[in-house]
């Protein structure tokens, strides 16, 4: 079977989903995340299983038990991650922002136009 590539933001959703499913709250540990990643054919280095646990625990959608004691880890995801989770999780966070900001832009210019086509009929008004 063919790896996938996934994005970060991709993995981070992935690792929250995992975490979140069946039961709440759901302990894993770091090698039960890696197994299931390799049952869907995605690859995650340790590392990378780090640095995405430490994210989403900055952004308070886990927390992690023993960290110092690898052996006894646990990460347990959190009621905002449930609600994280259905609302779309990172991919739909970062279409939300893109969209913004598109809209953004296209209000600025119909300002823009709105506001050069006030001028000229008032010039033209003052011209009459």
């Amino acid at each position: 079977m063919e790896e996938k590539e996934l994005s970060s933001i991709e993995k981070l959703d992935e690792t929250l989903k995992r975490i979140n499913i069946v039961y709440f709250p759901h302990f894993e540990t770091i090698l039960s995340l890696q197994e299931y990643f390799k049952t869907i054919n995605v690859e995650f280095s340790y590392k990378q299983i780090w640095q995405i646990l430490d994210k989403l625990e900055k952004d308070g959608l886990v927390y992690i038990e023993n960290k110092t004691d690898l052996d006894k880890l646990k990460v347990c995801a959190t009621f905002e991650a449930e609600m994280f989770v259905k609302k779309g999780g990172y991919v739909s966070q970062k279409f939300n922002k893109r969209y913004q900001s598109i809209l953004l832009f296209l209000q600025t210019w119909l300002i823009v136009l709105g506001t050069l086509a006030a001028g000229i009929y008032a010039i033209y008004e003052m011209c009459k």
